[in-house]
């Protein structure tokens, strides 16, 4: 089972999505899921979905979570995954079914797991455990300094930095609730502080988040909220190189 020391790490809600055409069963999944995170004081922002066009329509760019149903009338479960691993490489996907034949395909988009919803009594908690351990391991963030003192920020929910005059850069934050934050510091010295750490110069004022990268095409970079920011002429193909680099060591 995981241990606690998750919550203590823990700066921003875990944010999760159920997709089911029965809402009926997703609530009460959200209801489980609920229970379960008030046991270990984990902060959860869960969304339910009972069309997947809807979910595929929703912002998902900060989506760490989602418990897909497979059998569903518009679109399977197994077609939604594909088209979400194609922007979202590190989403744990729970697979939510009624039949077990659905099992294999799961390996084909990467699935966590796969649970049968008449055995979610015994399944549930040990899954969610085998979650929480992933992201736990995985949770990365930065230390920043405001103008009300040092803060940290995961990873995933920065979308880019941008550089300003004098010894301050802003901080813009992905999801729905977008916010610009200003820093204290030099772009040039945070970019060497988080080498490494998935960040891509394309231009003197802008350093992006790989992670919310949607495409580099004509000298841009389009971001997964929409934004489409210039890339340097000179930089161009380097950006391309290291962009490709990145997503290969992500596979």
């Amino acid at each position: 089972m995981f241990q606690n020391s998750f919550r203590k790490k823990q700066v921003i809600p875990v944010r999760v999505a159920i997709c089911d055409d029965n809402g009926t069963f997703a609530r009460a999944l959200r209801e489980r899921l609920s229970d379960y995170c008030c046991r270990f004081d984990i902060d959860c922002d869960c969304e339910i979905y009972t069309s997947p066009t809807e979910l595929l329509k929703a912002d998902l760019s900060t989506l760490q979570i989602l418990f897909l149903d497979v059998d569903m009338p518009q679109m399977t479960g197994i077609d939604v995954a594909h088209q979400l691993r194609e922007t979202l490489p590190d989403l744990l996907i729970i697979y939510v079914t009624a039949w077990i034949k659905y099992a294999p395909y799961g390996y084909q988009v990467a699935a966590f797991r796969y649970l049968l919803k008449q055995n979610l009594d015994q399944e549930f908690t040990p899954c969610m455990d085998a979650v929480m351990e992933k992201l736990h391991l995985n949770t990365d963030e930065i230390a920043l300094t405001g103008k009300e003192g040092t803060f940290s920020m995961a990873i995933s929910h920065i979308l880019y930095f941008e550089g300003a005059s004098g010894r301050k850069f802003y901080l813009h934050t992905a999801g729905n609730q977008k916010s610009v934050v200003e820093c204290v510091g030099k772009l040039t010295e945070l970019e060497k502080e988080i080498d490494s750490k998935g960040f891509l110069r394309i231009q003197r004022s802008f350093l992006i988040n790989m992670q919310h990268i949607k495409q580099i095409h004509n000298y841009e970079v389009l971001l997964s909220s929409g934004e489409a920011l210039k890339v340097s002429k000179p930089l161009f193909n380097q950006v391309k190189a290291d962009y490709a680099l990145w997503r290969a060591s992500r596979i």
